[in-house]
């Protein structure tokens, strides 16, 4: 089956939704109208029968050609075609105005009706009230009735315009709301077609923006969003690829190079015992390359899940410290751990947040030179708590400050093979620091040191 477009369905539901309201705005007029005229016919009937009733009782005592002459006089004065009949106890006809004529509402005595009805009389429709009249010596039943012939020809003729004009409004309608439909869509195709236009390889491409501020340029801004976020992933994934293939190139080569030339001829044990332990160091920096890649790879793709519990944050710091003494002795740094008495509790992973400090605390020791100090402070306020550390290394540009947490982002002063790393470490503790909830903070002079701040909600 054909799918039906927006625009058809659109002009579909109004369509039906007009149809339904013109419909019951058409019941609700006829019914208001015929309700009106038989109100004001049957306010017409109530009157004539109360000035039927007066007669009768005034003329109660008097000749019956006196009843007769003030009957004749009233139905005169009564509006045109207004029908009296008047039977006595007996069911005969005491009186018959002369509108009557050509109408013969009941054949024998009427049931009395107090409240207006609607009767045929010689197949022409009457309403009619038939009432019970007493005076002191004679009992009547008196009929009062107005042709509504004319009031429902009336009402047929609204009727009939009702039935011409709707279905007329209804089709006009339709062409106009499908072609209203066509206009308010036609952003819409355009941005299909945009989009259609977009090549996969080049996602600088952005839809156009409606001036109206509708739905559709709210629709066309979160596309432009969508595509600058997928832009900036399609980029971010190829800068890392690349990056990853030149970081695995280098030491792939190195060992290439190394095996190859020790193929040219005969070593002794000392030189082959010598190259294996360089291999094996250059095997060791290359498998620590590969976890961090890794790592950084189930992070993005959110596979890369941490356990959280409550966790003493100057425990964590301690044991970092400990770990990294071994490097501050041998390039004789000035060595400090300044912790608060108390236990520090963060809802945290102790394992990664470990694996964050350490990050910093290589970074501090690696690029700090022999005998220079580094320091390591943790500080609470009521919300926070802090890990600040402090060295007097070599430093980073402030141009560089922004772009040091890239990956594979190394500083001019810092890419030195013989300082090892990658460029990975400070992208995954700032992954690391923002998945509990903080962030890092770096101040930093050239040839005068670096400030790494970071900041952790405390529970």
């Amino acid at each position: 089956m054909k799918p039906v477009s927006i625009r058809l369905r659109l002009t579909l539901w109004y369509f039906s939704i007009l149809a339904a309201g013109l419909l019951a705005f058409a019941s609700l007029v006829l019914a208001t109208l015929q309700h009106a005229v038989h109100r004001t016919l049957d306010g017409e009937l109530r009157e004539h029968m109360t000035a039927v009733h007066n007669i009768l009782r005034e003329d109660a005592n008097g000749p019956a050609s006196a009843l007769q002459h003030d009957l004749d006089e009233d139905a005169e004065l009564a509006p045109d075609l207004t029908l009296v009949e008047i039977w006595d106890g007996n069911g005969r006809i005491v009186y018959r105005s002369p509108a009557t004529m050509g109408f013969h509402v009941f054949d024998r005595l009427p049931q009395i009706a107090e409240k207006p009805m609607t009767r045929f009389g010689r197949h022409r429709p009457l309403r009619v009230l038939v009432q019970n009249v007493a005076t002191p010596h004679f009992a009547y039943t008196v009929l009062v009735a107005i042709p509504v012939h004319d009031f429902e020809e009336a009402i047929e003729q609204v009727k009939t315009v009702l039935e011409i004009s709707i279905p007329l409004l209804l089709v006009l309608a339709a062409l106009g709301g499908y072609w209203t439909a066509g206009r308010a869509l036609s952003p819409v195709l355009s941005m299909i077609a945009a989009a259609e236009a977009i090549h996969p390889n080049d996602l600088s491409a952005r839809l156009q923006v409606p001036e109206a501020r509708d739905e559709l340029q709210r629709l066309a801004l979160t596309l432009n969003r969508m595509l600058a976020r997928l832009q900036a992933g399609f980029e971010r994934i190829t800068r890392f690829t690349a990056d990853a293939s030149h970081e695995l190139r280098t030491p792939v080569a190195l060992l290439r190079t190394r095996a190859e030339v020790l193929l040219r001829r005969t070593r002794t044990p000392e030189e082959y015992e010598a190259a294996l332990k360089e291999n094996l160091q250059e095997l060791e920096r290359t498998s620590g390359l590969l976890e961090e890649l890794l790592l950084l790879a189930r992070a993005d793709s959110g596979a890369e899940t941490l356990q959280f519990a409550d966790v003493a944050l100057e425990e964590i710091v301690r044991a970092a410290a400990a770990d990294m003494r071994a490097v501050a002795n041998e390039k004789h740094l000035l060595w400090s751990v300044d912790l608060p008495p108390e236990r520090v509790h963060v809802d945290g992973d102790a394992a990664a947040l470990r694996r964050m400090l350490l990050v910093l605390l290589d970074n501090a020791g690696k690029y700090t030179p022999e005998g220079g100090e580094v320091s390591v402070k943790l500080r609470v306020d009521p919300a926070h708590a802090v890990v600040e550390i402090r060295d007097t290394g070599i430093g980073i540009g402030e141009e560089e400050l922004t772009r040091i947490f890239d990956r594979f982002y190394r500083t001019d002063n810092a890419r030195a093979r013989t300082t090892g790393g990658a460029g990975l470490g400070l992208s995954i503790g700032r992954w690391i620091a923002e998945k509990h909830g903080g962030s890092i903070v770096v101040e930093s002079k050239p040839d005068v040191g670096s400030v790494f701040r970071v900041v952790l909600p405390r529970k």
